[in-house]
């Protein structure tokens, strides 16, 4: 259930609580019981939308943080041969070991570091290949 729809069961909820409280002596018991009812539902809905829109919140504030993480990363790499490297902390401005996947970083947005396969390099997430890929590593000098 949407958060709006969580807000309309409210509004409900709410008109009748109203209803309820201008309720005369002179109403029967039954029609009480029966608003009482209609207002416990319309509660529950409200209590299942709103755990709904948290857990929502939740799942997007977790992608929003895969994001900045993934972008964080991106500030610290550098690109050689059409593919991204981390950065060097030896060598300024420099690649340092092996690539991440061009096809992971381009069509899932993830920063999937490749492994040596003796040809070039493979992703351990999609299994790409990338033949023409090297990689650098510096001497601590």
């Amino acid at each position: 259930m949407e958060l709006a729809a969580g807000i309309s069961a409210a509004s409900s909820a709410l008109e009748i609580a109203k209803a309820m409280r201008q309720i005369g002596k002179d109403y029967d018991a039954v029609v009480i019981k029966g608003q009482v009812v209609d207002l416990m539902d319309k509660l529950l809905d409200v209590k299942t939308a709103l755990q709904d829109a948290k857990a929502e919140t939740e799942a997007k504030d977790h992608e929003i943080e895969q994001l900045k993480q993934a972008a964080q990363v991106r500030v610290e790499t550098v690109e050689r041969h059409g593919m991204r490297f981390r950065a060097s902390q030896v060598r300024e401005g420099e690649p340092q070991g092996l690539p991440f996947c061009s096809r992971c970083d381009q069509v899932d947005g993830r920063m999937i570091t490749t492994a040596d396969n003796g040809r070039g390099v493979k992703c351990p997430q999609c299994k790409a290949t990338f033949e023409h890929a090297r990689f650098y590593l510096w001497d601590n000098d």
